[in-house]
């Protein structure tokens, strides 16, 4: 069958442990040109990601990296063994989903 599919091969990443409704975007800061993110956890660690870090219980990818925000794009099951897109932006002023 021709639908989408996570890679279930590749390694997980740290961001991988934890849903997106678990993280905080803190801030961001810029090296030698690249974007990265701080993201606070529910369990009080601080972590950094760039654009591409795999975040999410859902096969999450981070796509952008703004001044007060970032955007997942997650692969979301539909029930009938292929997986949909979902884009979701969580900002500084509150956790995604919301």
């Amino acid at each position: 069958e021709n639908c989408l599919q996570p890679n279930f091969q590749r390694p997980k990443e740290a961001l991988e442990a934890y849903g997106v409704d678990a993280l905080a975007l803190t801030g961001n800061f810029a090296v030698k040109g690249v974007q990265w993110a701080l993201l606070k956890s529910n369990d009080g660690v601080l972590h950094k990601a760039k654009v591409g870090s795999r975040i999410g219980l859902f096969y999450g990818k981070i796509t952008q990296i703004s001044t007060d925000s970032i955007t997942i794009e997650q692969l979301l099951p539909d029930g009938a063994g292929c997986w949909q897109r979902k884009t979701t932006t969580m900002t500084t002023a509150s956790k995604a989903g919301e």
